[in-house]
């Protein structure tokens, strides 16, 4: 549904101490809410996912599901 990506100095502190190397799901969150109001989407149906990489990025995501490889 949506896409964000921040670089390095621009992180905030939270995410990167929360979502380092891995996926995490915040399950209310102001972009979340922020973009599925504009489309009148039901907020349960989405997720906001996050993962962040040395020195940056940080993807952000909402979507319906993920699949990852076994």
């Amino acid at each position: 549904m949506a896409f964000k990506c921040t670089y390095l100095y621009a992180l905030d502190v939270f995410l990167i101490k929360n979502a380092y190397e891995k996926i995490v799901e915040f399950e209310q969150s102001e972009w979340k809410s922020e973009v599925l109001n504009r489309i009148s989407k039901e907020q349960k149906e989405y997720k906001h996912l996050v993962i962040v990489f040395d020195d940056g990025p940080c993807y952000e995501f909402i979507c319906k599901e993920i699949s990852l490889p076994d």
